[in-house]
């Protein structure tokens, strides 16, 4: 049994005197005023780490925020400009839908998109490019100095050097426009084409043959029988398919029935060569807003020639004029 003892009653306080009061404010005010003075004691050195790391992240995010902000406004916006140059070894470049090769030493600007359509700008050099059908998208375009080449479709190269430009289609057709006037260059075809070798003209056959007098001085009459035989005239060399065809298509801008009369005879002669003249026959009708014939040849060239070079040109025009 736990027994509890009495403490007694608790010892008694002397008050502190006026003078002692004095002495303890006094002190409390002294310690007050050195945490506040200038030349007061420096914090602790933990704190000081605490509040310099505070400072650094601070800093920190700052910098990366000015960085996420820079690189947001150097995102080059949708169909802005893009230059491509080459050194000794060419590029290519996917633009879009479609891809372009960028040869050599060369110099290439190109822009847009295809939604909007797209624009090649050769400064210098060649380029090949391999364009998807556009589904009546706004065309893919090659500027080549004076040179402008459009395209719904195709696989074509175009070549500069200095103010002159070349076109080369491998398949499709291609519409070159320059300040002289404008072409359609279809598959296997090349521009400029190149001069037409001179025609030799047959010299003319004579149509009459002399005949000999009786000499004055002789007694007997004697004449000389009047010839019947004629020389045979020399034929004329006839121009290669190939140069008909280009023939032909520089008559479209100033003489369309006699590039469709070309384009026709060609067909007629079949081979490579009439087999492009027919769809370049077909085109032309089509262009000219004769579609029941341009129909009836397009669909002879289908028939003809389904795996073509320009069956899927044939397709499309087909279903345009539907």
């Amino acid at each position: 049994m736990k027994t509890h003892r009495s403490l007694g009653p608790p010892p008694a306080v002397e008050p502190l005197a006026e003078p002692r009061w004095a002495q303890i404010e006094h002190a409390l005010f002294d310690a007050e005023r050195r945490v506040w003075a200038p030349d007061a004691q420096p914090p602790a050195p933990w704190l000081s780490l605490r509040g310099g790391a505070a400072l650094v992240l601070a800093a920190s995010l700052v910098i990366v925020a000015g960085v996420f902000a820079v690189r947001t406004l150097a995102q080059p916006a949708p169909g802005a400009p893009t230059r491509v140059e080459t050194a000794a070894n060419g590029s290519h470049v996917e633009f879009g839908e479609s891809t372009v090769d960028v040869g050599p030493e060369s110099s290439v600007r190109l822009v847009g998109d295809d939604a909007r359509g797209i624009m090649v700008v050769v400064d210098r050099g060649r380029v090949e490019c391999e364009v998807t059908p556009r589904h009546g998208r706004p065309p893919f375009m090659v500027q080549a100095g004076a040179v402008e080449v459009k395209v719904v479709g195709t696989h074509f190269a175009v070549a500069r050097s200095g103010s002159k430009a070349t076109v080369d289609v491998q398949h499709g057709q291609v519409e070159v426009t320059t300040g002289e006037g404008k072409w359609l260059v279809g598959a296997g075809a090349h521009w400029p084409p190149p001069p037409a070798p001179p025609v030799a003209l047959a010299p003319p056959t004579s149509t009459w043959t002399p005949i000999s007098t009786p000499n004055p001085t002789s007694t007997t009459s004697t004449s000389t029988p009047t010839s019947t035989s004629t020389s045979t005239p020399t034929p004329r060399p006839s121009l290669s398919p190939r140069a008909r065809y280009e023939a032909a298509s520089r008559l479209e801008a100033t003489d369309p029935d006699a590039a469709l009369t070309q384009y026709r005879e060609l067909a007629r002669q079949g081979g490579g060569w009439g087999q492009i003249a027919l769809f370049a026959a077909g085109r032309l009708d089509a262009d000219r807003g004769d579609r029941d014939e341009a129909r009836r040849l397009l669909l002879q060239y289908m028939s003809s020639y389904p795996g073509g070079a320009n069956a899927n040109d044939a397709r499309e025009l087909l279903n345009r004029m539907r």
